[in-house]
């Protein structure tokens, strides 16, 4: 309730929203289309002047539906995409491309390159380990993330100075791993016209897919995520923003949003690296649309939104979501999906 009461107040202070009489209207005609109370409005920036399509858009009910129904995601397929760990090692032994497994832990428990076990119990062993790895590999980075997390939280970049002496980052990371479960990856070098939005952090395609029982994969929508600040995860969850994808073309939008709670504005220019999206194209966006619908071949789960990055060499896939991927954040980005071509096939089949 704290929430939705901030993001009104947000939106009231908008110098861009709509007139109050017009909003209450629009509010009414959004809860009686989607039967709840029309969060969404607010979420999906709904009340800024010139958005008519209020009524493209899936309430928050609706969203929750699709992002957790047993009735779209088979949990014998979505445990390949929940759990990191099962998640590579299904996809490498595949043709598709995911980022290079260093190891993993429970608890203190480590299980190193080599099937090299060990027992890590105090920060100087952990520090060490991860200093020999960047050292020997030539690595620029070591990417640390829950095995079961999700939209970005908690995880860790570790380089060669956030690894020196008395740095206190180290310890934090040592302290949050050595108390849960968490994956290690070698750090992804990313394709210069993505570094060039922000090299801070990895900026990851969302490609949405719906896998049609009778013709196979299709892609709803894409979207690409960008940190900014000094974060190093390109989420949306995170303070980040998405920019828009044409499917066709792989042209990006000229402006990108964020989430209403870190910003309500549109962003033309990233505001860190003055990068200006408009003409953009995405580099192998072809490869990226082939990629995503491998992997959902591979794994046919009804949704999935694939997070891809973008090497010098191609895409990667980093991980799948399903369930509980945001449709409601890809729709503020990409566009209601009431009216999204493919979608609509998704609501003609469970009747929403």
């Amino acid at each position: 309730m704290k929430s939705q009461i901030r993001k009104l107040k947000i939106a009231l202070k908008d110098e861009e929203r709509k007139p109050i009489l017009q909003m209450f209207y629009e509010l009414c005609r959004s809860g009686i289309q989607e039967k709840d109370i029309p969060r969404h409005y607010f979420s999906n920036l709904l009340y800024k002047k010139g958005r008519d399509d209020y009524l493209d858009f899936l309430g928050l009910r609706n969203c929750f539906f699709f992002m957790r129904s047993p009735k779209i995601h088979d949990g014998a397929i979505t445990q390949f995409l929940k759990n990191k760990l099962l998640f590579h090692r299904f996809f490498s032994r595949t043709e598709i491309k995911i980022p290079e497994l260093i190891g993993f832990n429970s608890k203190e428990h480590f299980c190193l390159p080599g099937g090299n076990a060990r027992k890590i119990e105090n920060v100087q062993d952990f520090k060490q380990f991860f200093v020999s790895f960047l050292d020997e590999e030539s690595c620029d980075y070591i990417f640390i993330k829950p095995i079961e997390g999700e939209r970005g939280k908690d995880c860790f970049r570790l380089d060669k100075k956030n690894c020196s002496p008395n740095n206190d980052y180290v310890d934090l990371v040592f302290r949050r791993v050595k108390n849960g479960n968490f994956i290690f990856e070698k750090g992804i070098k990313q394709h210069k016209e993505i570094m060039a939005m922000h090299p801070k952090s990895v900026n990851p395609i969302r490609i949405e897919t719906f896998f049609d029982k009778k013709t196979g994969p299709e892609i709803v929508s894409a979207a690409i995520s960008i940190g900014k600040g000094g974060s190093f995860v390109g989420s949306r969850c995170q303070g980040g923003f998405g920019v828009k994808i044409r499917i066709d073309s792989g042209r990006i939008n000229e402006y990108g949003l964020m989430m209403l709670e870190y910003g309500n504005g549109r962003i033309y220019r990233h505001p860190d690296t003055e990068y200006e999206f408009k003409g953009k194209v995405i580099p192998f966006f072809d490869e990226v649309k082939t990629v995503a619908k491998k992997a959902t071949i591979l794994l046919p789960n009804t949704l999935i939104g694939w997070d891809i990055a973008i090497s010098e060499e191609g895409p990667l896939i980093i991980e799948g979501n399903a369930p509980g991927h945001n449709i409601s954040g890809q729709q503020t980005v990409c566009g209601g999906y009431r009216k999204n071509p493919v979608f609509k096939k998704v609501l003609e089949e469970f009747g929403r």
